[in-house]
Protein backbone atom coordinates (compact mmCIF):
# COMPACT_ATOMS: atom_id res chain seq x y z
CA UNK A 1 0.00 0.00 0.00
CA UNK A 2 1.60 3.32 -1.01
CA UNK A 3 2.03 5.99 1.62
CA UNK A 4 0.90 8.83 -0.65
CA UNK A 5 -2.26 9.87 -2.42
CA UNK A 6 -2.42 11.51 -5.80
CA UNK A 7 -5.01 14.28 -6.06
CA UNK A 8 -5.68 15.62 -9.52
CA UNK A 9 -6.57 19.31 -9.44
CA UNK A 10 -8.43 20.67 -12.40
CA UNK A 11 -9.15 24.29 -13.19
CA UNK A 12 -12.29 25.76 -14.69
CA UNK A 13 -13.21 29.19 -16.03
CA UNK A 14 -16.28 31.39 -15.89
CA UNK A 15 -16.70 34.53 -18.01
CA UNK A 16 -16.67 37.80 -16.00
CA UNK A 17 -15.61 40.66 -18.34
CA UNK A 18 -14.46 43.24 -15.79
CA UNK A 19 -12.69 45.87 -17.91
CA UNK A 20 -11.23 48.08 -15.15
CA UNK A 21 -8.80 46.34 -12.78
CA UNK A 22 -8.78 49.18 -10.24
CA UNK A 23 -12.57 48.98 -9.86
CA UNK A 24 -12.40 45.18 -9.75
CA UNK A 25 -9.85 45.38 -6.91
CA UNK A 26 -12.15 47.74 -4.98
CA UNK A 27 -15.14 45.47 -5.56
CA UNK A 28 -13.30 42.32 -4.44
CA UNK A 29 -11.90 44.12 -1.40
CA UNK A 30 -15.41 45.30 -0.48
CA UNK A 31 -16.53 41.64 -0.63
CA UNK A 32 -13.82 40.83 1.94
CA UNK A 33 -11.20 39.25 -0.30
CA UNK A 34 -7.47 39.84 -0.20
CA UNK A 35 -6.41 40.86 -3.71
CA UNK A 36 -3.04 40.88 -5.47
CA UNK A 37 -2.43 42.08 -9.02
CA UNK A 38 0.17 40.35 -11.13
CA UNK A 39 0.33 41.80 -14.62
CA UNK A 40 -2.90 40.91 -16.43
CA UNK A 41 -4.19 38.76 -13.56
CA UNK A 42 -5.92 39.45 -10.25
CA UNK A 43 -5.46 36.76 -7.63
CA UNK A 44 -7.82 36.84 -4.67
CA UNK A 45 -8.55 34.74 -1.63
CA UNK A 46 -10.90 34.85 1.28
CA UNK A 47 -14.06 33.34 2.67
CA UNK A 48 -17.32 33.50 0.72
CA UNK A 49 -20.51 31.93 2.07
CA UNK A 50 -18.52 29.85 4.56
CA UNK A 51 -16.21 28.44 1.87
CA UNK A 52 -12.53 29.29 1.44
CA UNK A 53 -12.06 30.73 -2.05
CA UNK A 54 -8.70 30.94 -3.78
CA UNK A 55 -9.18 32.07 -7.38
CA UNK A 56 -8.02 34.58 -9.95
CA UNK A 57 -9.36 36.73 -12.74
CA UNK A 58 -7.30 36.40 -15.89
CA UNK A 59 -8.17 37.64 -19.37
CA UNK A 60 -11.74 38.47 -18.33
CA UNK A 61 -12.38 35.04 -16.83
CA UNK A 62 -12.73 33.76 -13.28
CA UNK A 63 -10.27 30.86 -12.93
CA UNK A 64 -10.70 28.46 -10.00
CA UNK A 65 -9.98 24.92 -8.84
CA UNK A 66 -13.20 23.05 -9.46
CA UNK A 67 -12.26 20.18 -7.16
CA UNK A 68 -13.25 22.18 -4.13
CA UNK A 69 -16.07 24.50 -5.29
CA UNK A 70 -19.57 23.52 -6.36
CA UNK A 71 -21.31 24.97 -9.40
CA UNK A 72 -23.86 26.72 -7.18
CA UNK A 73 -21.04 28.35 -5.21
CA UNK A 74 -19.36 29.58 -8.41
CA UNK A 75 -22.64 31.00 -9.68
CA UNK A 76 -23.21 32.81 -6.36
CA UNK A 77 -19.60 34.08 -6.30
CA UNK A 78 -19.78 35.28 -9.91
CA UNK A 79 -23.04 37.12 -9.24
CA UNK A 80 -21.63 38.70 -6.06
CA UNK A 81 -18.51 39.88 -7.94
CA UNK A 82 -20.64 41.34 -10.74
CA UNK A 83 -22.94 43.13 -8.24
CA UNK A 84 -19.96 44.48 -6.31
CA UNK A 85 -18.30 45.64 -9.52
CA UNK A 86 -21.50 47.39 -10.65
CA UNK A 87 -21.84 49.15 -7.29
CA UNK A 88 -18.20 50.25 -7.49
CA UNK A 89 -18.68 51.60 -11.04
CA UNK A 90 -21.76 53.60 -9.99
CA UNK A 91 -19.96 54.97 -6.91
CA UNK A 92 -16.92 55.97 -8.99
CA UNK A 93 -19.17 57.74 -11.51
CA UNK A 94 -21.02 59.53 -8.70
CA UNK A 95 -17.75 60.80 -7.26
CA UNK A 96 -16.40 61.84 -10.67
CA UNK A 97 -19.54 63.80 -11.63
CA UNK A 98 -20.23 65.20 -8.15
CA UNK A 99 -23.47 63.30 -7.60
CA UNK A 100 -24.86 62.49 -4.17
CA UNK A 101 -25.58 58.83 -3.49
CA UNK A 102 -27.73 57.43 -0.72
CA UNK A 103 -28.37 53.77 0.10
CA UNK A 104 -32.10 53.02 -0.01
CA UNK A 105 -32.02 49.27 0.62
CA UNK A 106 -30.15 46.09 -0.04
CA UNK A 107 -28.22 46.63 -3.31
CA UNK A 108 -30.24 49.79 -4.00
CA UNK A 109 -29.22 53.42 -3.98
CA UNK A 110 -30.55 56.78 -5.06
CA UNK A 111 -28.28 59.05 -7.08
CA UNK A 112 -28.99 62.77 -7.05
CA UNK A 113 -27.37 65.21 -9.44
CA UNK A 114 -26.34 68.45 -7.76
Amino acid sequence: MPCWNVIKITYSETELNLPDFELAIKALTALGFTVAQNGKALAFKGIFDGQVINASIYDGKLVYQDNFITNAMIKALTNAIRRGYSQTVVSAAAIRFGWTQRATGNNRMTITRR
